[in-house]
């Protein structure tokens, strides 16, 4: 159940609405191709190929989409039968144009619904995901939610914990290519929540200039934050080094509440940032 919903948050509503539009249009050429085989009448068979567009349509512009769509197909489909309507007359024809303008409508209006839906329903789970697809640790809104939780338990039962970052350029991680990048970003992925405890929750967040780690110390003070992050620093800057990306001296931080309340807000105000920027992508691609 976990892989298949991790499936679908990774496949997206982009991706999904390219898998229907691939599996959709196949099976209606092959419907077609069906007809061809035995011998059904050409208007026919051009009849269902013009599903196709008014599938394109809705996928689309949802209900408005498939409503125009069907409105074309149907005076296409009119167009086809114009010569055989001449030289007969409208009256043999007027059944089987209605019926198919009715079918393209009723494809076009319950297509555009359901696509509506699934827009709708990939947009509720990029609101709720809290895991980043490229490395498999948690992401910015996890770092946010988890970062207000330990503050408020700090705050009530005098407990500490601290929060370690670290900063990865992302020119050279980037400048990898797709492929070497994506490998990468998984073994990274990987390594960090090999060297953390239990407890630790290890978040990454990104953006066009920076890859930014960060661990969640639970009842961890400043000493054993340092402690952590000196060993972070070392771990990654080894394994990155290995793939020609070098990580500055001062590019590992760390923050410790109570006491350093400020520094911690202004991380909490930083992946805001992060979180805000994933929502505008995550967005941009479902209404794309």
């Amino acid at each position: 159940m976990r892989t298949s919903k991790h499936l679908v948050q990774r496949l997206g509503y982009t991706g999904a609405r390219r898998l229907l539009v691939v599996v959709g249009s196949l099976v209606l050429a092959v419907l077609a191709v069906l007809m061809i085989g035995r011998g059904v009448e050409r208007a026919e068979v051009l009849a269902v190929l013009l599903f196709v567009p008014v599938f394109w349509a809705l996928v689309a512009f949802d209900i408005v989409g498939g409503l125009l769509g069907a409105v074309v197909a149907t005076a296409v489909y009119v167009l086809l039968r114009r010569s055989a309507i001449d030289a007969v007359g409208s009256g043999q024809f007027l059944g089987v144009i209605v019926s198919h303008g009715v079918g393209f409508l009723v494809f076009g209006l319950l297509g555009g619904v359901a696509n509506g839906a699934l827009r709708q329903s990939f947009g509720k789970l990029d609101d709720l995901d809290t895991i980043d697809d490229s490395t498999g640790l948690n992401n910015a809104r996890f770092f946010l939610e988890s970062t207000a939780l330990e503050i408020a338990r700090a705050t009530r039962y005098k407990t500490t914990f601290s929060v370690a970052t670290l900063d990865i350029p992302a020119a050279p991680v980037n400048g990898l290519g797709r492929p070497k990048r994506a490998a990468l970003l998984v073994e990274l992925g990987k390594m960090l929540l090999g060297g953390a405890r239990t407890v630790d929750r290890i978040v990454i967040a990104h953006d066009d200039s920076v890859y930014r780690v960060a661990a969640i110390l639970p009842e961890t003070g400043a000493a054993g934050a340092a402690v952590f992050a000196g060993r972070l620093v070392d771990r990654v800057g080894a394994f990155l080094l290995g793939h020609g990306v070098v990580i500055a001296p001062d590019a590992v931080s760390t923050a410790t509440f109570p006491g350093d309340e400020a520094v911690v807000e202004r991380i909490r105000r930083e992946f805001t940032l992060f979180d805000t920027a994933t929502a505008k992508v995550a967005k941009g691609a479902t209404r794309g």
